[in-house]
């Protein structure tokens, strides 16, 4: 996406199609690149016949409908804040904050990779009742959270203006993209604490405080905050993500503190 995006949009002028045929092209070379490796027949893991049964299905469902959530929450949260973003500062304003979700989500695909990749060790060793296991790995994952966000929030926060060019048609927007990136960059000295507690519930099968945690960062708390924060009008909405991101985290961290006997990590 980071190299589709600018040459779709900026250098070939396709506006909002080059965004969406970006978005879709890179997913699709992602799928056949993951793909490629089943087909070489060199990993111990290959296709095989699929068996489904009830209880498969069950547990497929339990752990996946976090993120689905999220998704379906998130889409309802763009439509709002896009259209408060057209009356408040017009085309201007969304290009702003188009640039400003395209580079913070750099930030949370390096984040998300880092965390979800550890799940299946979590919860392998979570089965087998090895908890120093877990706990070391959950140390691990939260150091390798922090160093992700607070090295990319830093880089967003000292650079802002020239990661937001390559993304902008009009340059006349860069000081209030750098503006608003800045802000976004605060975001980052919580988001990696609520990010790894959901992986964790999510890995061990608490898909409902996982859910929570989710839909909340996802729609319930930018919505909340989107009233309380109008006065400010286009400020209120910048400020909305990092301010939702340290509701989540504590969210998150009453949660776990809820659920930590549950979990045996008292």
């Amino acid at each position: 996406i980071l190299l589709l995006e600018p040459l779709l949009i900026v250098v070939l002028k396709m506006n909002i199609e080059g965004s969406a045929i970006a978005c879709c092209s890179a997913m699709s070379i992602c799928v056949i690149i993951g793909m490629s490796t089943f087909a070489t027949g060199k990993l111990q893991l290959k296709f095989v016949r699929p068996r489904f049964h009830l209880d498969m299905l069950k547990h497929i469902y339990k752990n996946g409908t976090p993120i689905f959530l999220t998704n379906i929450a998130g889409r309802v949260f763009s439509v709002v804040i896009n259209i408060l973003l057209l009356q408040m500062g017009g085309e201007g304003a969304v290009a702003v904050y188009g640039v400003a979700i395209t580079v913070c989500m750099l930030i949370e695909m390096l984040l998300y990779g880092v965390v979800d990749s550890l799940q299946p060790a979590i919860g392998y060793n979570f089965g087998a009742k090895r908890m120093d296991r877990v706990k070391a790995i959950v140390k691990y994952v939260l150091l390798a959270g922090a160093v992700t966000c607070f090295a990319g929030g830093g880089i967003i926060a000292l650079f802002p203006q020239y990661l937001a060019i390559p993304f902008l048609e009009d340059l006349t927007l860069t000081p209030m993209a750098a503006a608003v990136l800045r802000i976004s960059a605060l975001a980052y000295v919580f988001k990696w604490i609520s990010q790894v507690i959901q992986c964790l519930f999510t890995a061990l099968e608490r898909p409902l405080p996982a859910m929570s945690i989710s839909v909340c960062n996802a729609s319930i708390f930018p919505l909340l905050l989107i009233p309380i924060l109008y006065p400010l009008e286009l400020d209120g909405l910048w400020w909305n993500y990092p301010i939702t991101s340290l509701l989540t985290t504590v969210l998150a961290l009453i949660l776990l503190l809820n659920y930590r006997k549950k979990l045996l990590l008292s």
